[in-house]
């Protein structure tokens, strides 16, 4: 344990939820406890162990967390440099929604599902596939009230998947895909989506969606139909 008293532990490390505010854009989600960071972690999931008086640069502008130098706090919020913002806030239902798709390039809220028809917890070891509509900074170069799809950080095309779903090393029928789509994603481009998955060797009953009970602030994994 650090022999730093717990209000400059707290000042050097500030504890609970935040959001993470670039050009006025939720762009990141972070959740800081005294062992643990995680950051954005129901789309990318990323978390690491913390040691005292560590505090970290935002992903956004350093994938190494590099400690923070530069920066300042004011009650309930951290400035970064001269552009990030870092604003606690109440993990409500409210919060909990907007941070289903916090970290992508799309917006997606996942269909609702009572909480005990879950078939998988959602950090299930799964290959993703991200599916919704743009967000607003995208949208002078795409069409806003399109369905898109994301592959790791970038909006790809429905050709794409053939690679995407194929790169990985030996056969893919023990694999497990994620859809997490937006509820209002046409079942159209859903079907094409889960046949093109299976067609690069997954089966059927691997490839599973995300849904949500926001009530209840949880998430989890029940197989396409």
């Amino acid at each position: 344990m650090s022999d730093l008293c717990p209000d400059l532990l707290d000042h050097l490390r500030p504890m609970g939820h935040w959001h993470e505010i670039l050009n006025g854009e939720t762009v990141h989600c972070y959740e800081i406890s005294d062992s643990l960071i995680t950051v954005d972690k129901f789309t990318f999931g990323y978390t690491r162990d913390v040691t005292d008086n560590d505090i970290y640069q935002p992903i956004v502008t350093n994938s190494s967390f590099e400690l923070l130098k530069d920066y300042k706090t004011n009650n309930n919020q951290v400035t970064i440099g001269d552009s990030i913002l870092w604003i606690n806030v109440k993990n409500d239902t409210e919060t909990f929604n907007s941070d289903l798709a916090v970290g992508l390039l799309l917006r997606v809220l996942p269909p609702e599902i009572d909480e005990s028809e879950y078939e998988l917890p959602y950090d299930t070891l799964a290959t993703r596939i991200y599916i919704g509509q743009l967000k607003d900074q995208l949208h002078d170069r795409l069409l806003a009230n399109q369905y898109y799809i994301q592959l790791n950080d970038v909006i790809a095309s429905f050709n794409d998947l053939d690679d995407f779903f194929t790169s990985y090393h030996g056969g893919n029928e023990k694999r497990i895909a994620v859809v997490h789509a937006d509820r209002k994603t046409p079942k159209g481009l859903l079907k094409g989506v889960m046949e093109k998955i299976v067609s690069t060797g997954y089966l059927n009953s691997n490839i599973y969606r995300t849904v949500i009970d926001s009530n209840k602030k949880t998430m989890g994994l029940v197989r396409c139909r």
